[in-house]
């Protein structure tokens, strides 16, 4: 018989907050506690920064103010490539954009840049907002990954610095100075939800607008467009 592959199980709300090895330790703590949470993990990083994590969070119910964000990329991963983003956040409302990406024209980028965009427009005291995304890659980062990236000052296993590092550090550096919290909402993309379609269908307006050239990581109080623009 196969063994099953050891686990951890984070202790978020409980008696004893911690990371444990067994289900047995797990469960003294979390048995008939109220509100409990906890969860499994397989890597311990990611155990780690599910117990550290304090204005990050992902879920699946929407309270407080919500904005959809979505990209569109052409002629993705080719030198002629063309991204743009779009913030939705309601019909006719001055805050919504579309713009095009700067530096690299890549999907992933994209959707980066308009989550720290949408971050960027919406008032720091908002108690809570909610970014509605598909992008897996953007939740899986900011959940799990970028606590761990921080400690390795954004160089891989590898050795090699992190892909798009530049951005997820302004968003991280964004989340950190707001008063309020960030939610990530996972929305599956092109399923007729229909603040996902409005950002999907205006993000291609963004792709088709001046590009914008220049990559370099910028401080939380100047607007990422700003500093973009400012040699031109």
């Amino acid at each position: 018989m196969t063994k099953s592959k050891p686990g951890y199980y984070a202790v978020l709300n409980g008696y004893a907050k911690g990371i444990y090895k067994t289900w047995e330790a797990c469960k003294a703590q979390v048995s008939k506690f109220p509100n409990a949470k906890y969860k499994k993990f397989y890597d311990i990083n990611e155990a780690q920064n599910f117990i550290e994590e304090k204005k990050i969070f992902v879920k699946n119910d929407i309270n407080g103010l919500q904005v959809w964000t979505d990209r569109s990329a052409f002629e993705n991963g080719t030198t002629n490539a063309r991204a743009g983003i779009r913030v939705f956040w309601k019909n006719n409302d001055t805050q919504n954009l579309s713009e095009h990406v700067p530096g690299d024209q890549t999907n992933n980028r994209a959707e980066i840049f308009a989550i720290i965009r949408a971050i960027e427009i919406c008032n720091d005291k908002v108690k809570l907002l909610n970014i509605l995304t598909d992008s897996k890659y953007v939740i899986n980062a900011m959940e799990y990954w970028i606590k761990n990236w921080e400690r390795n000052n954004y160089i891989s296993y590898h050795n090699k610095l992190i892909k798009n590092s530049d951005l997820f550090k302004r968003l991280k550096s964004l989340i950190d100075y707001r008063i309020g919290t960030v939610k990530f909402i996972h929305v599956r993309g092109h399923m007729g939800n229909y603040g996902n379609e409005q950002a999907d269908r205006l993000a291609k307006e963004g792709s088709l607008k001046e590009c914008i050239i220049n990559n370099n990581f910028i401080t939380h109080r100047v607007k990422i467009t700003d500093y973009f623009n400012k040699e031109k």
